[in-house]
């Protein structure tokens, strides 16, 4: 619904119905006094303004905009009830008590934050097709007094200091409770059947406004059971009509997608906890993986070089025992810290520095941060096939690169693939299979003329 017909909406409906009120009580001298209509008209009307045209569209926290639409709504309704004052009395007095004004300031707070729940349950249904009626009959009717005992104390709230003026404060509390707990009974057992059977038809379940409108009408001859003293107009018919009539059903739609919500969330927590298990046994076996992987690279080039230049073989051994040590550390965790992994991986690279010389370069390019981590040993996983794919030597130098690109991790190499290549294809898809099972996430490994690159996702986990 547009913003222009909200307004209207929820500014003129109660106009509409506490009209109705009046027509059916026999109270047309209500209707004849046009000061009271035009006062009446502007206290809807403001509140309508601030719920739709300020809260909804200033962009700040709920809070902040909650603040600046509750001010607005004082600064305009004290301007009505002075411009009401002033040309309601003949000579144009001005009488001012903070008193009335205090609790008419107070009343439209409370309807604008009512308005602010209505349109808040209004947004979540236009994208909700579910509205059903699963659970017992003895939770609604549980709800329905839970229901009826809340709006029956806030009824005694709005209504006590009018009866302790006819009566004392125990007889006044025990006439309103006794009135207010049958009528707002009556009301909620009506509106949820009404819901109930409204929401049978599809047209009607997916139209908010229309569902409670329609629940209300049909809820409206209730009101005929409050029959109250003679009261203020302002309170006795903006106090019945509000707190009943559009309350209660938007209540009960609201508890119903909380209470549906809540049973998704159960029913997914048990698949999930079903698919845990065997994703538990599959995330073993690929990592159980990596450890032969680490040392039947690493022990091949240590044994190359302990025969052919010990001295060398003894630097790289402490960069081997430096990164197993790492791999050691680590090898538990699902997760590491990208600094961390970034710190290995340089010395991880002075390893294959150590047996290829001057048939790489790399380039690292990292700004990390504590909230950042990414999967553990998949960094080390793919430095690994980047030597193992492709043929290195002065001549065929490869340029690496790792980089952060849009919450991935890059890893570029130029590419100068083998004549012969025996793989058993535990790489890439590994770490694929450990990011979906962890994760749900996808590595993203793109080919390019002279160029392949792998993206592995980081996750920010401290934001």
């Amino acid at each position: 619904m547009k913003s222009f017909q909200k307004f209207l909406f929820l500014g003129l409906l109660p106009l509409i119905i506490i009209t109705f009120i009046i027509v059916f009580r026999g109270n047309l001298s209500d209707l004849s006094n046009m000061r009271v209509n035009y006062f009446t008209a502007s206290f809807f009307l403001n509140i309508s303004f601030c719920s739709v045209y300020v809260f909804e569209k200033i962009n700040k926290s709920f809070y902040k905009k909650t603040l600046i639409s509750i001010l607005i709504l004082v600064i305009l309704t004290s301007i009505s009830i002075l411009y009401f004052q002033y040309f309601y009395f003949k000579r144009g007095i001005v009488t001012f008590s903070f008193t009335t004004w205090f609790f008419q300031i107070l009343l439209n707070i409370a309807i604008f934050l009512f308005y602010v729940f209505i349109l808040d349950v209004s947004k979540k249904m236009t994208k909700r097709f579910d509205l059903v009626f699963q659970e017992k009959l003895t939770f609604y009717i549980k709800f329905v007094l839970l229901l009826s005992v809340t709006m029956t104390l806030f009824l005694i709230l709005f209504y006590i200091f009018d009866y302790i003026n006819i009566y004392s404060f125990e007889v006044a509390l025990i006439k309103l409770f006794t009135k207010f707990f049958s009528f707002s009974l009556i009301v909620n057992t009506i509106s949820i059947i009404s819901v109930y059977l409204l929401s049978q038809i599809k047209f009607i379940r997916h139209n908010f406004f229309l569902l409670i409108f329609l629940t209300s009408i049909l809820s409206f001859p209730s009101l005929f059971a409050l029959g109250f003293p003679k009261l203020n107009y302002f309170l006795g018919y903006v106090g019945s009509f509000y707190v009943l009539q559009l309350f209660s059903p938007t209540v009960i739609i609201s508890i119903l997608f909380y209470r549906i919500d809540q049973r998704n969330k159960k029913n997914r927590l048990i698949e999930l906890q079903n698919l845990n298990i065997k994703k538990n046994s599959e995330y073993l076996q690929l990592k159980q993986q990596v450890n032969p992987h680490f040392l039947f690279n690493n022990l091949n080039t240590l044994i190359s070089f302990i025969e052919i230049n010990p001295k060398k073989a003894i630097e790289f051994g402490h960069h081997l025992s430096n990164t197993y040590r790492h791999y050691l550390k680590y090898q538990e965790e699902d997760f590491v810290l990208l600094s961390d992994e970034i710190s290995f991986i340089k010395e991880y690279l002075e390893i294959y520095k150590a047996k290829f010389e001057n048939g790489f370069s790399f380039k690292i390019n990292v700004e990390s941060y504590n909230y950042q981590y990414i999967l553990s040993l998949s960094l080390q996983e793919i430095i690994d096939n980047i030597f193992k794919h492709n043929s290195l030597d002065e001549i065929n130098s490869i340029e690496i690169s790792i980089f952060i690109l849009d919450d991935n991790l890059c890893i570029s190499n130029s590419i100068t693939f083998k004549n012969s290549l025996s793989t058993t294809k535990l790489g890439l898809e590994n770490i694929n299979n450990r990011y979906l099972l962890l994760t749900d996430k996808n590595i993203k490994v793109t080919s390019s003329q002279g160029n392949f690159q792998v993206a592995i996702p980081i996750l920010n986990l401290e934001r």
